[in-house]
């Protein structure tokens, strides 16, 4: 799907990737993704891309990149942040454990679903979704922050 786009992207605009910067590259792989999964309409895809760049930047993982220093943001505002991202993984969660519902077979959709989001946790999502859990899969920023950035 991404290739499509970007062959779509191409024969429209006109342009080689290898023109672009290795970062509006990336970015541009990162919008695609999460507009793969149907999230790029939440609140929290913008902190996604940012955190991304910042992650490409520094070289570091989610978990070792210290992001109240590099925002200059609080403690509180990084909460927030989480949060939103939190509800924007959740939507493409569920929106991915659906696709692959409907299309169990689809190599692609699975390997995306297992780097970002994990097989158990889209498992589950997937149980929920057809009422035979109580509840969906779980969420981690980290799993799914540092998956996107090694797709790319």
């Amino acid at each position: 799907m991404a290739t499509q786009l970007s062959d779509i992207s191409k024969m429209v605009n006109n342009f080689t990737p290898q023109s672009q910067p290795k970062s509006a590259e990336a970015h541009h792989q990162a919008t695609a993704t999460l507009n793969y999964l149907g999230m790029t309409s939440e609140k929290g895809t913008s902190d996604i891309l940012k955190i991304i760049s910042l992650m490409k930047v520094q070289k570091e993982n989610y978990r070792n990149i210290d992001l109240e220093q590099l925002m200059g943001i609080s403690e509180h505002e990084r909460r927030i942040i989480d949060q939103r991202i939190r509800r924007a993984i959740k939507v493409g969660l569920a929106n991915i454990a659906n696709r692959l519902i409907d299309n169990p077979y689809d190599e692609q959709l699975s390997d995306i679903s297992n780097l970002l989001f994990g097989y158990e946790s889209v498992h589950s999502e997937m149980l929920y979704q057809q009422g035979k859990r109580s509840s969906g899969g779980r969420i981690s920023i980290q799993k799914f922050l540092d998956g996107l950035v090694s797709k790319e």
